[in-house]
C-alpha cells in the first residue's frame, strides 16, 4: 500500500495536471497552511495561492493532462514525481516536482523544475508533431487556415 505521502502527491498531481476544481479540492486536504510552491519563476505561498494556482486551465494544463507522468517515488523523506513531455511542440520537454512534508505529513513545499523545448530547428519540411496536427484537425474538430507565400 502506498504512504500518506505518495497518495498526497498522486492527489496534488492530478488536481496539476487536470486543474480540474474537485481535484484540487482533494489536493487542498494534503496542503500545510503555510505551504510554498517555487515555480522557478514565481513563488506562490499559503494554501489558497496554491490552491489557485493548481486549479483551472493554464497555459500549460493541456501539455500537462498529456505527459507521460513516473509514479512518486520516496527519497530521503522527498516524494519525487515527474512527467516527459514529448512531442508536443514548444512545450517543455520535462517537468519535476519534488514535494517536502511537514511534522503532519502535509506538503510543506513544492519545487516545480521545468526543462525547456530547445530552439526549434530550421526545416524545410513539416515536422511530425505539425504533420500529426494538420493530418487530424478534422478529426479532433479544430479549424484550421492555411496560407502559402
Amino acid at each position: 500500500m502506498a504512504s500518506d505521502r505518495i497518495w498526497a502527491a498522486e492527489v496534488y498531481v492530478n488536481a496539476f495536471r487536470t486543474g480540474e476544481a474537485s481535484a484540487s479540492v482533494r489536493a487542498v486536504e494534503h496542503l500545510a497552511p503555510a505551504v510554498v510552491l517555487n515555480t522557478g519563476k514565481d513563488e506562490f505561498k499559503g494554501i489558497a495561492a496554491v490552491a489557485r494556482r493548481i486549479t483551472g486551465i493554464w497555459a500549460s494544463t493541456p501539455v500537462y493532462l498529456h505527459g507521460a507522468w513516473s509514479l512518486p517515488r520516496e527519497e530521503n523523506g522527498l516524494v519525487k514525481v515527474g512527467a516527459t513531455l514529448d512531442n508536443l511542440g514548444a512545450a517543455p520537454t520535462s517537468i519535476a516536482l519534488t514535494f517536502s512534508f511537514n511534522a503532519e505529513g502535509k506538503i510543506s513545499h513544492v519545487q516545480q523544475d521545468t526543462v525547456a523545448a530547445p530552439p526549434p530547428l530550421q526545416t524545410d519540411t513539416f515536422p511530425d508533431f505539425v504533420r500529426g496536427i494538420v493530418n487530424g484537425a478534422l478529426a479532433a474538430g479544430s479549424v484550421m487556415s492555411v496560407t502559402y507565400v
